[in-house]
């Protein structure tokens, strides 16, 4: 499977070998950014990630999110990983500091966002120019947002603003464009099948090119997990915001709901060779079809389940491959 992670908003990895991710947004308490980072990765997620509109106010909010970040680097989460990612979108001066102090409480991994704005860049190379390293002696893994990827469409194109920050040092991105599932209809139609199967090629390119992890984001829910996992296999990230906090029993039952999901469609995959891989469990399937109720203003058809086998046999495409 994937990693996870969550923006605080989630990204949750693909099937638990990619990422998962969630994201609190601005206004989160800290006491209960720490509650809900500690629930959603005790639920199987990977990283906790603060959303672009979600910057310490302060060098002092800084240094409270640090004892924070550390005191949930230290515990044990099952054999893996779990982390809380600070955004450093800040002055290049300032961020220098805070990631070196960062890098210095933090065990390894440390795992930092930096987004891609104004100074996106700039900020990114300065930090591997430093040769900024963790307690083993290993680069922060630096996760980024490409805020100006189309701001500035109509002066640069949106994949060389990509490519830029790829090169400059980011691990994780979210390219743009992802395969649209949960807006569509629940059997793709022709007119928009030309694009759909673009956008999945687009995906297992940057796969391919393995310069940085490629996430999907963007209104992901539970019941689309399985469709993307087939599509996309386990080394693209996952970031659930809606996915997560949404769910009616709360974070911590949209994490596990998540996590399950993932689990389940990693296993349907290697049993199902080249062909589409059955349908999840009605257990599964009826879970997400109720996370949801109430909660949120999507319609119903788009937060529940979405068949792969049902909704993705279309002409020139199949299903990512395993590998052996």
């Amino acid at each position: 499977m994937g990693q996870f992670s969550m923006e605080i908003s989630g990204c949750a990895g693909s099937a638990l070998s990619g990422n998962q991710q969630f994201k609190p947004r601005v206004g989160f308490k800290l006491d209960a950014l720490e509650a809900i980072a500690n629930d959603v990765l005790a639920a199987g997620f990977n990283v906790v990630e603060l959303d672009t509109r979600f910057l310490p106010v302060n060098r002092a909010h800084l240094a409270q999110l640090r004892e924070i970040a550390a005191r949930i680097a230290d515990k044990q989460w099952s054999g893996r990983s779990g982390r809380l990612s600070l955004n450093f979108t800040l002055p290049t001066p300032v961020l220098l500091e805070e990631i070196q102090a960062f890098c210095e409480q933090i065990p390894a991994p440390v795992v930092a966002k930096i987004d891609g704005g104004l100074n996106g860049i700039d900020s990114i190379q300065s930090v591997r120019r430093a040769k900024i390293i963790d307690q083993q002696g290993q680069p922060p893994i630096i996760t980024c947002y490409p805020l100006l990827r189309n701001a500035l469409s109509n002066y640069v194109p949106p994949d060389k603003v990509l490519d830029a920050l790829i090169l400059s040092g980011a691990d994780v991105i979210y390219p743009g464009g992802r395969p649209d599932i949960g807006h569509m209809k629940r059997s793709l139609d022709s007119s928009v099948q030309n694009s759909f199967v673009q956008a999945v090629q687009r995906y297992r390119d940057l796969v391919q090119r393995q310069e940085a992890m490629p996430t999907i984001a963007g209104g992901i829910y539970a019941g689309q997990l399985h469709a993307y996992y087939e599509l996309l296999g386990p080394d693209v990230g996952w970031v659930l915001g809606g996915g997560v906090t949404l769910h009616r029993d709360g974070p911590k039952a949209g994490a596990e709901l998540c996590v399950d999901v993932a689990r389940a469609a990693a296993e349907l995959r290697q049993k199902a060779g080249r062909s589409w891989s059955a349908n999840l469990s009605k257990r599964l399937v009826t879970r997400c079809s109720e996370a949801y109720l109430g909660t949120s203003q999507l319609s119903n058809s788009e937060l529940t389940y979405f068949s792969p086998s049902e909704n993705l046999n279309i002409a020139r495409l199949a299903p990512f491959e395993v590998k052996k």
